[in-house]
């Protein structure tokens, strides 16, 4: 994906969610049709723009994910407790960490042979702020079938 891409669709994002907001109405990702599931995260670990997001794979999708902080100063961490993408970090305390750098992570393309459906895919999301406060929530994801 090129770096216009991605600044423009966070772009439309940010405005989407504005008028979200405003209009008090849910706010969809502008890059769904892609596979792109962008979700914006902040000011607190709890604050999402998709509180749960579905992915496809089957054998022609297999969607990702991206989660940015909407503090760029920001540090983003995102843990499963299962290997569900390719590309993921097993931690010391047993839990597997999407691809993060700063205040952006990447989740990769959704290993195959992963259980789709419901409960889903609890995910740990610590943020931490520029002032040192850290902060957590859960998250979760389900892959369609």
């Amino acid at each position: 994906m090129k770096v216009s891409h991605f600044i423009v669709g966070l772009v439309l994002l940010i405005v989407g969610l504005v008028i979200g907001l405003v209009r008090r109405t849910p706010v969809r990702a502008p890059f769904e049709a892609e596979g792109t599931n962008a979700i914006l995260v902040g000011p607190a670990a709890a604050d999402v723009s998709i509180s749960t997001n579905y992915l496809w794979q089957d054998a022609t999708h297999s969607d990702v994910v991206v989660w940015v902080a909407l503090d760029p100063k920001a540090t983003l961490l995102i843990d499963f407790h299962e290997e569900i993408f390719d590309g993921m970090t097993r931690q010391p305390n047993g839990l597997y960490r999407a691809q993060c750098a700063g205040s952006r992570c990447d989740s990769g393309n959704i290993k195959q042979g992963v259980k789709h459906g419901l409960p889903g895919f609890k995910y740990d999301q610590t943020l931490v702020l520029p002032n040192g406060k850290t902060d957590h929530a859960d998250g979760r994801i389900i892959i369609k079938p």
